[in-house]
């Protein structure tokens, strides 16, 4: 339980040291990458926000470096299955 309250501290408190935009699905969705910093150190907040909807994943430092070799490794694989599918 107290893993959903300091998420929820993380998502709703900390400086926004910098922050990455994206929009999706013709611009009716907006996804952000932010690096906060509060008084227990650096972390980063994914948030998914579209109309009537938001939706908040706070990652560890630890926690982000995985997720970005995850996305490093589908990447990959996309830009295989793209060029495989060209030919």
């Amino acid at each position: 339980m107290l893993s959903v309250f300091r998420s929820l501290m993380q998502v709703l408190t900390g400086e926004v040291v910098q922050k990455s935009d994206l929009q999706i699905l013709d611009g009716n969705c907006n996804v952000s990458l932010r690096l906060k910093r509060n008084n227990e150190g650096a972390y980063v907040v994914l948030a998914h926000i579209a109309a009537g909807n938001a939706q908040y994943v706070p990652f560890t430092a630890e926690e982000f470096q995985k997720f970005a070799a995850a996305v490093s490794e589908i990447k990959d694989a996309l830009a295989a299955e793209t060029s495989s599918s060209a030919k």
